[in-house]
């Protein structure tokens, strides 16, 4: 049984998870999970965290055949910081590090529905993050890619077909009262999602590990000419 770290940086609520999985055919197991809230950033205690938290499990880093990461959208400082400690660890250990959106990852994390799921996440600046998804897949399945909208033309979305609304921790939603959507509450359990994904999409751990990088969706507001 293969074991996983996995780590949620990207959300008001970061989150630190150990899961076995990723062999073929058997359910992802999540042996010992932590989670906080985030008031400013995610910078600080995140390694002593991950060290708490593989003691309480009894695993060591050597122990680790994985890492996941949600790689966004989300907060841009968040994203980074979760990457960028997941690339040292996999470096330091010779392990591979595996990434899944947010929002599949929020999505995942919320669990089977009877309608379709809008995964949702504050954007700033008024707008939403979000993404369609099937209503009972296990993994889900995107049904577009991840765009960003302002919140009413987000929520607009989710209505079309009476969507799920699922929000990510610290995301708040106005939805108005003749909406078809309805609005779940907002869950916490995104980084043991991220871990299970990567049981689900690469059984055995084994094959090509693509890159690592973030997803910002929105594009930079500075951009320099080239030359």
């Amino acid at each position: 049984m293969r074991r996983i770290l996995a780590i949620d940086t990207t959300t008001r609520w970061g989150g630190i998870a150990l899961v076995t999985g990723g062999s073929a055919g058997t359910e992802p197991v999540v042996i010992a999970e932590s989670g906080w809230f985030v008031d400013e950033s995610h910078t600080g205690g995140l390694p002593a965290r991950i060290e708490r938290l593989l003691g309480e499990a009894g695993w060591s880093k050597r122990d680790l055949d994985a890492f996941a990461a949600t790689r966004g959208p989300g907060s841009f400082t968040g994203i980074r910081v979760g990457l960028g400690l997941l690339r040292g660890l996999a470096l330091a250990t010779g392990r591979p590090c595996f990434g899944v959106t947010t929002l599949e990852a929020l999505v995942a994390a919320h669990g089977p529905s009877e309608r379709a799921r809008l995964g949702l996440i504050a954007a700033g600046r008024g707008e939403l993050y979000g993404c369609r998804f099937d209503a009972a897949g296990r993994p889900p399945i995107a049904e577009e890619p991840p765009w960003v909208a302002p919140q009413q033309d987000a929520v607009a979305r989710g209505a079309e077909r009476g969507a799920l609304l699922i929000p990510a921790p610290g995301t708040e939603l106005a939805l108005p009262a003749s909406s078809a959507a309805a609005v779940a509450p907002a869950p916490r359990g995104i980084a043991a999602a991220a871990g299970c994904l990567v049981a689900w999409h690469h059984p055995g751990l084994a094959g090509p590990v693509p890159p690592l990088t973030p997803v910002y969706v929105r594009p930079p507001d500075v951009r320099l000419e080239r030359r």
